[in-house]
């Protein structure tokens, strides 16, 4: 292999069958395909599995998701807030 860690988000099979919910699936593929920031995860490719079922493979990255931070913390301090809100903004 090419010694790199990839996530795969996929479309759970029963809204494989919803067209607005492939093409919302399509749109973010093509929203990230057209992105570089350091903020913002790497789209490496997207596709369909026999034609039915989307998926995207993006960079993984290895961490706390910020549902976990809040559970484990509970609520966090308006500058903490700032900072990842600045973060999003800038990516």
């Amino acid at each position: 292999g090419l010694g790199r860690h990839v996530a795969i988000k996929m479309l759970k099979a029963q809204l494989s069958e919803d067209k607005v919910s492939v093409k919302r699936f399509e749109q973010e593929a093509n929203a990230s395909a057209t992105l570089q920031h350091k903020n913002l995860i790497t789209l490496h490719d997207y596709g369909m599995i026999d034609d039915k079922q989307p998926y995207l493979v993006m960079e993984f990255l290895d961490g706390e998701g910020l549902n976990c931070i809040i559970r484990e913390n509970g609520c966090l301090t308006p500058a903490r807030c700032l900072r990842i809100f600045t973060q999003v903004m800038e990516g």
